[in-house]
């Protein structure tokens, strides 16, 4: 993103302000301290003194500059500058000042980070030691995602705009509706415009501003208050469309389920946000007690309210069809094709909202060995944005789809139930411990609860503009005469824990008998640690309730003191809902004998012969199905979804966790006390502390856990998650302080989830309108799984010396990333002849990516203070995955289509050879206490 010019004024001033500041005190603060006066001369009577006003303050002040080249290739090298700034030309990397006397409580602390690049930071802090303290801090952090083709030009705040001329002429070749092949006049002309289309840079920034002022008022009363300011802008990727549904016949059908192809447009978020946050409280301090409280004001202002673009392939606003009722049944395409025809379009974007809070915490000292402590947090947070109208498509018309729908024109606004949210939500965070401690034992029992409280009232909507702006949705075409409302998803959360710490064979305490160094303690130390958590939701308007769930953990720790230590820590949970909420569907098997009397409901919405819908089932698969028919009651407030999905953060789960650690720790030695002098007594025993005369040159960890997840096998939804992380890392210190080091990891994930393709058959629509999927079918023979395996190996190692007494330094490094995700899936049962397409499974190419990092710097100490060094850098980045490998600007493919398919802007990563050379000088000025 390029700096507009009024906004790089405010920037230089403060890089500016905060360089002269730091220069100055090269410059002429070291001459100050040089013209001390002379020291007077001692009278012959006293002893000499030492004048305090002649000690220079202890300063220390580093500048390191240089200058460095950088040579990128790659077809998407914007990865290697994702959230960083590697700059070309001449750069200041550190810019340091410390200031502070041993005879004066005040004291200055000055950094800057990076300076002049889209990365930097500054930071600042002064204060007097015991009174006061005052911090600032400003940081910038980027987000790069690559540069862009498109016909969309950013004419306006939060609107986009496509030449008339452009449009005029795409349309005229995509109309009247013709299959389109990817050769064909209009692709060649979408491709040759884009080549000449402008070039934009796709990157955000944040900007974050900080001040602290902490004020100890008396000994026992300490104010502070913070600000805070956070600006995000730029642009991000951003992506609108929809699906259109081909008819594919074959194997003597009609239609075996359909083709679903993908049409839409990426283009450009605009991005100018401000966050605004206000901190401002008091602790007291007691004999036996502590208290606190603060207030939280936080604002989010967003300038960019909504987007609006145009349609590059429109001039005029066209509905998906135009329903006909009175055919029996409807058209099955009519509504399922001819989508994203519309002129404009509009989003809302993230909406201004305030957030209070109020917090209060204090803790006392009930016996010396017992405290309790608690915390009690109210917030609310509100949002106000106004809404915006159903669509910008005028030619959509509710009617044609909804007979008796109460909206003539949803481009118009106040035909919304109402012109805003006004939304509003409370809440309440509380905890509460109670800590006993012994010697060697500690308890403690808390208790936390949050209760989120919706106080936004509840709108029903008529219906909504779906499918690209094709077609009008409303309750009781397309969701079972279900409302389309805001639901109030309240919850209460509460934890209930305690747990002990219990040093079995305490730690060691070294002591000294006679001159010999010994320990009065064993050598071994083994702690126990055992926690037990419960934690209970209740939730309003969710799929379940009651969520029950209780965790025990056990951990040991073990450290000899030869140097080996071992800790083993396991937890175990399981999570039950008291009852899963879901719709009632009917399941009717296959061959059912119909039953009038009662109606039956599979034989009375499917017929009763040989070829019934629920039916079609290869022989060696299940032949029932789950229906929703006419004569089904949807519970209001419940998911529309199959009866037998589970979501995996609300259904029933088992988790073990398991972790282990094993260390190679520096062996500790004592130092032993000298003899003591003639006349004077020698030291006690106690006051011999463990001095680490020696340590281990070599050091060693290693870290395994394990952590499996499982649910209930004959649901759908997640069926299992397992993880898994090895972590070992090793050093080792030669005789001149030059050490070697490596280091390996090793991440892998592996899950499964079930699902199953359902089925919409065309019923006789209601009078005045067409069903969009009022009926539903889910056989058991469509069902598929899914499992996805992810790993990820990291390895690094260097090596850091110091040879000829420190007057040269060799830092070299080399690090390897290499991730792997592997996606299998398979059909557990022989799908439907009709439903090959979109139930049958298909295998997924494995997606690589691989990153290796070479580092070389070395250092040149030409004389006290003064360092001149040179680094080399080399990261060559590998991406192989099958969802970008082909991607382009304009992606039309190889099926034939009513419509051009995807516009994407093509800012994203992949493949790149980065290579940076850089030369610098460091400078250092005084000495720090």
């Amino acid at each position: 993103m390029k700096i507009q010019p009024h906004r790089l004024k405010p920037i230089l001033r403060v890089e500016f302000a905060f360089i002269a500041c730091v220069l100055s005190t090269f410059l002429f603060t070291p001459h100050v301290w040089g013209q001390t006066p002379p020291a007077k001369a001692p009278e012959p009577a006293k002893a000499p003194e030492i004048d305090k006003t002649t000690i220079p303050p202890r300063v220390k002040t580093t500048i390191e500059f240089g200058g460095q080249t950088r040579d990128t290739q790659g077809d998407h090298p914007a990865k290697f500058q994702e959230v960083r700034d590697v700059p070309k030309g001449f750069f200041v990397q550190n810019l340091k000042l410390d200031f502070n006397s041993a005879d004066s409580p005040y004291f200055l602390s000055l950094r800057g980070f990076e300076i002049r690049q889209l990365d930097q930071r500054f930071t600042a802090e002064v204060g007097k030691i015991g009174k006061y303290r005052t911090q600032f801090v400003w940081d910038q952090v980027p987000h790069a995602f690559g540069n862009g083709r498109s016909f969309l030009q950013y004419t306006a705040p939060g609107v986009y705009q496509v030449s008339p001329t452009l449009r005029a002429r795409l349309q005229a070749l995509t109309s009247p509706e013709a299959r389109i092949s990817p050769t064909s006049e209009v692709s060649n002309l979408i491709r040759q415009e884009l080549q000449t289309a402008p070039v934009t840079e796709v990157r955000l920034r944040r900007d974050q501003a900080l001040f602290r002022q902490d004020y100890r008022l008396t000994d026992k009363v300490e104010l502070y208050v913070q600000f805070s300011r956070l600006r995000t802008r730029g642009t991000r990727p951003m992506s609108v469309g929809s699906f259109v549904r081909r008819p594919v016949p074959a194997n003597g059908l009609a239609d075996i389920g359909g083709l679903w192809e993908g049409i839409g447009q990426e283009f450009l978020e605009p991005l100018d946000y401000r966050t605004t946050d206000l901190k401002a409280g008091a602790q007291f301090t007691g004999k036996k007690w502590n208290a606190g409280v603060d207030y939280d004001l936080s604002l989010f202002r967003n300038r960019v309210g909504s987007l609006t673009f145009e349609n590059p392939f429109r001039t005029t606003d066209e509905q998906g069809c135009t329903p006909n009722n009175l055919t029996t049944p409807p058209s099955l395409t009519c509504g399922a094709a001819n989508r994203f025809r519309q002129v404009r379009w509009q989003s809302d974007l993230a909406p201004n909202n305030d957030s209070h809070t109020i917090n209060f915490w204090a803790n006392a000292d009930l016996t010396p060995k017992t405290q309790l402590r608690g915390l009690f947090s109210l917030a609310y947070w509100t949002q106000n944005d106004a809404f915006l109208p159903w669509t910008l498509n005028t030619a959509i018309r509710p009617r044609d789809w909804d007979g008796i729908s109460p909206i003539n024109n949803p481009t118009d606004v106040k035909e919304l139930p109402a012109q805003s949210l006004n939304g509003k939500m409370r809440n309440i965070h509380q905890e509460y411990a109670l800590v006993n401690r012994s010697k060697n034992f500690r308890f403690q029992a808390q208790y936390r609860a949050q209760s989120l409280d919706t106080q936004t009232r509840s709108l029903e909507f008529p219906g909504y503009a779906a499918f690209g702006d094709s077609t009008w949705r409303a309750a009781r075409t397309d969701f079972y005469n279900l409302p389309i409302e805001n639901l109030d998803w309240d919850f209460r959360r509460q934890n209930l824990g305690a747990g002990f710490v219990w040093e079995l064979l305490p730690q060691q305490v070294p002591c000294v008998i006679g001159n010999t160094a010994s320990i009065c303690r064993p050598d071994v130390s083994l702690t126990w640690r055992v926690d037990y958590d419960g934690e209970l939701w209740n939730r309003k308007f969710r799929d379940v309730n009651r969520n029950n769930e209780h965790s025990i953990r056990n951990r040991l720790d073990l450290t000899t003191d030869a140097g080996v230590g071992f800790k083993a820590d396991y937890r175990y949970s399981n999570r039950r809902a008291t009852s899963y909420n879901s719709q009632p569907l009917t399941f009717c098997p296959a061959n059912a004998v119909p039953n009038l009397t009662p109606p039956d409901q599979c034989a009375l919405a499917f017929g009763t012969g040989t070829n019934n819908g629920y039916q079609g089932a290869p022989a060696s698969s299940p032949q029932g199905a789950w229906v929703v028919t006419s004569f089904t009651r949807m519970n209001r407030g419940f998911p529309i979804e199959f009866n037998l999905l589970r979501r995996f953060d609300q259904t029933d789960r088992t988790r073990n966790d398991l972790s282990l650690t094993i260390e190679l720790l520096p062996r500790k030695k004592f130092k032993v006390p000298a003899p003591p002098e003639p006349g004077k007594a020698a030291a006690a025993a106690d006051d011999a502390e463990p001095v680490l005369t020696k340590l281990s040159r070599t050091n060693f960890s290693a870290t395994y856990r394990y952590l499996a997840e499982g649910y209930d096998q004959s649901f759908y939804g997640r069926t299992f998650n397992h993880l898994s992380f090895l972590d070992a890392q090793f050093s080792f210190t030669f005789l001149n302080q030059s050490f070697f080091f490596a280091s390996y990891s090793r991440e892998t994930n592996r899950l499964r989830y079930r699902d199953l393709a359902h089925l919409l058959p065309n019923p006789a629509a209601p009078p005045g309108a067409i069903v969009q999927g009022v009926l539903a079918q889910f056989p058991i023979a469509n069902t598929w799984e899914r499992t996805s395996r992810s790993s990820l190996d990291s390895f690094e190692t260097g090596i850091s010396a110091a040879p000829q007494q420190g007057k040269w330094q060799l830092d070299i490094s080399y690090a390897l990333s290499f991730a792997r995700d592997r996606i299998s899936t398979f059909n557990p049962f022989i799908v439907r002849a009709d439903s090959i397409l979109h139930a049958g499974a298909n295998p997924y190419p494995d997606t690589v990516i691989r990153r290796h990092d070479v580092n070389l710097a070395v250092t040149r100490r030409i004389r006290q203070g003064l360092e001149l060094g040179m680094r080399y850098w080399y990261e060559p980045y590998t991406q192989d995955d099958f969802s970008f490998n082909t991607l382009q600007p304009y992606v039309h493919g190889t099926i034939t289509s009513d419509v051009p398919k995807y516009l994407f802007q093509d800012a994203r990563y992949g493949t790149y050879h980065a290579n940076v050379a850089t030369v610098f000088l460091r400078y250092t000025l005084g000495s720090a206490p």
